[in-house]
């Protein structure tokens, strides 16, 4: 009997181990899989862009699966202390005005583009010195969003810009980079302070 026991502690003690180094596999693939994501959507620099001491990513994020819908992100982190400030995700009006090109290249965004010259120069009224700004292309259509169903184009306007907005916070945490994939979790969380703007 005492036999028994022991060798049924033994299995159970194999068992937990076991458990303990597939729970760990599968955590060292998961924050594996966030910093090649990271990397992927990382913007070292843009063409003619002046050297800068915050992070830029870029990338898409599918809201919807079945219909091939992705909104397009820009998420430029404040220029000093990202971790501390707030994120602020800007969608311009309609809807249907691209973000990127009016929020982010002549509004607040970090970037105005030379006039006069080939290049971009910092713009001192930028919103990244005081937040994280994170402008968003929706609905899918607008910018560089996309569908794969041609009729989601005619169907756009303040319900789907809603419903797609939406999908979008959910991934967050699974596609945003964060600064370092270690802190992806945290930091996600505590940049979703949120700000509102009721303007456009």
């Amino acid at each position: 009997m005492v036999m028994a026991d022991q060798k049924q502690i033994f299995v159970s003690m194999v068992f937990v181990l076991l458990l303990l180094v597939v729970s760990s596999a599968s955590h060292h693939h998961a924050v594996n899989e966030a910093e090649e994501e990271e990397e992927a959507d990382r913007i070292s620099s843009l063409p003619g862009q002046p050297k800068v001491s915050f992070q830029q990513f870029s990338g898409y994020v599918t809201v919807n699966e079945a219909a091939g819908r992705a909104l397009f992100y820009w998420l430029t982190e404040a220029v000093q202390d990202p971790l501390s400030k707030p994120l602020v995700v800007w969608l311009n009006g309609g809807p249907g005005c691209s973000s990127v090109a009016y929020g982010a290249s002549e509004e607040i965004g970090p970037f105005r583009i030379n006039k006069t010259a080939s290049g971009l120069y910092l713009n001192k009224f930028s919103w990244n010195s005081v937040a994280n700004l994170l402008f968003l292309e929706t609905p899918a259509g607008v910018g560089f969003s996309y569908s794969n169903r041609s009729s989601d184009l005619l169907d756009t306007g303040d319900i789907r810009t809603a419903k797609d907005s939406l999908e979008f916070p959910g991934w967050m945490d699974e596609s945003i980079p964060p600064i370092q994939a270690a802190r992806s979790i945290s930091y996600r969380r505590e940049l979703c302070r949120p700000l509102c703007s009721s303007a456009g």
